[in-house]
């Protein structure tokens, strides 16, 4: 864009860049159980200006920082990663999970916690 203002100053020539990407929220489901035990982790990505499903996106769970593994998105948005609930002490952890950015849409990440009792 060019601009110019009240005197007649014409300011140089301006480039803006907008990412024509959507937006997503991924929301990541609470976990407690017991050290050992099978479980599932869940991530849901939806679009932000919409709430539509996200399908065919990949989601990179991490545990307490560490990356356990990726799920796809079926058509829901939902992405399951089946989880043994691993030997840590009793407490809270973080599960994050989150998306890249692509041709269509941008990065995404939510956070969930991990109780192990």
């Amino acid at each position: 864009y060019r601009s110019v203002d009240v005197a007649d100053n014409v300011e140089s020539l301006k480039q803006v860049d907008v990412d024509t990407r959507a937006a997503v929220n991924v929301t990541v489901a609470n976990l407690a159980g017991r050290r050992g035990a099978k479980s599932k982790l869940t991530a849901t990505v939806v679009r932000a200006d919409n709430n539509a499903a996200v399908s065919g996106v990949v989601v990179t769970f991490r545990v307490d920082g560490a990356v356990v593994g990726t799920a796809t998105t079926n058509r829901r948005g939902t992405a399951t990663l089946a989880y043994i609930i691993p030997n840590l002490p009793s407490g809270s952890y973080p599960i994050v999970a989150s998306t890249p950015a692509d041709a269509t849409y941008q990065a995404g990440s939510g956070q969930g916690t991990l109780t192990v009792r």
